[in-house]
C-alpha cells in the first residue's frame, strides 16, 4: 500500500490558509468602517447575533459568535457602557441573564449593517456575480452553523 502525496506544495494552495487570508483582509475593511461609529471589530459579532436574535442568554451570545463567555462578558460589558446592550434578568432563571439591544443599539444596527453590506460587496466585486453566489453557496454548505 502506498501513502498519497500530500497535494499542497504551498501554502496558497492550502484553503485554511486562503480563508484566513481572506477573513483577515474583510474583518480590517469592517473594521475601518465601524471604528469612526464608535465600535470595534471585536463588538461587532455580538451585535450582529443580537441583532439576528435579540434577548439571548449570555451563554447563547457566546455560542452563536463562537467566543469563550468571559470574552462574551467583556464584551457585553463594553456594549453596555456604550448604551448600545442592556442585560435583563431571565425571568425563567435567576442564574441567568438575557442581552439585548437598547432602542439606541437597534437603531444604530440599521447603519452598521450598510456598512458590512458594503464590505461584502467591495469583496464580491471581484467576482462575477454568479461567482459570488456560488462562493457563498459553497460556504454555507462547508461551515457550520
Amino acid at each position: 500500500m502506498t501513502a498519497s502525496k500530500p497535494s499542497l506544495a504551498r501554502r496558497q494552495d492550502s484553503l485554511g490558509w486562503q480563508v484566513a487570508v481572506l477573513s483577515e483582509e474583510m474583518a480590517a475593511a469592517l473594521d475601518e468602517r465601524l471604528r469612526p461609529r464608535g465600535l470595534t471589530i471585536a463588538e461587532w459579532p455580538t451585535l450582529f447575533s443580537l441583532w439576528e436574535r435579540d434577548g439571548i442568554t449570555q451563554t447563547e451570545l457566546s455560542r452563536a459568535c463562537r467566543t469563550r463567555n468571559y470574552t462574551t462578558s467583556r464584551v457585553i460589558d463594553r456594549l453596555e457602557e456604550a448604551g448600545w446592550v442592556a442585560r435583563k434578568e431571565d425571568p425563567a432563571s435567576r442564574r441567568n441573564w438575557r442581552v439585548e439591544l437598547t432602542a439606541g443599539g437597534r437603531k444604530r444596527m440599521t447603519q452598521l449593517l450598510a456598512e458590512a453590506d458594503a464590505v461584502n460587496r467591495q469583496f464580491l466585486a471581484r467576482l462575477t456575480p454568479a461567482q459570488g453566489r456560488t462562493l457563498q453557496h459553497l460556504l454555507a454548505v462547508m461551515v457550520s452553523s
